[in-house]
């Protein structure tokens, strides 16, 4: 009976160290691939012209985020903020008035 147990025993252990050699093995399958698709999408990053009907498509945007008054009281909105956190800090003020 205790030959079935070790035998039982030692069959285990093979197919663990099996299944732990295989993923192994799955994982640097893996990482083949994965670096083979960033050869793939950096050459052809290289290799694409930008398209014209893209930049065409895109300049009417440009052009209206910087004329709509959204962004303009966004601008405001930032430079009353920035001014008021810059403004004269009491001298004892545990807060350093100065950025380190």
């Amino acid at each position: 009976m205790e030959i079935i147990g070790a035998l039982l025993g030692e069959m285990a252990a093979i197919m663990g160290y099996v299944l732990m050699f295989a993923a192994v093995w799955k994982l640097f399958q893996i990482a083949t691939e994965l670096g083979e698709i960033k050869q793939l999408l950096s050459n052809q990053a290289r290799s694409v012209p930008p398209s014209p009907a893209l930049a065409q498509a895109l300049a009417p945007l440009a052009n209206l985020r910087s004329s709509d008054d959204a962004s303009e009281y966004a601008e405001k909105l930032l430079r009353a903020v920035n001014a008021e956190s810059h403004a004269a800090v009491p001298a004892d003020s545990p807060i350093p008035s100065e950025p380190r």
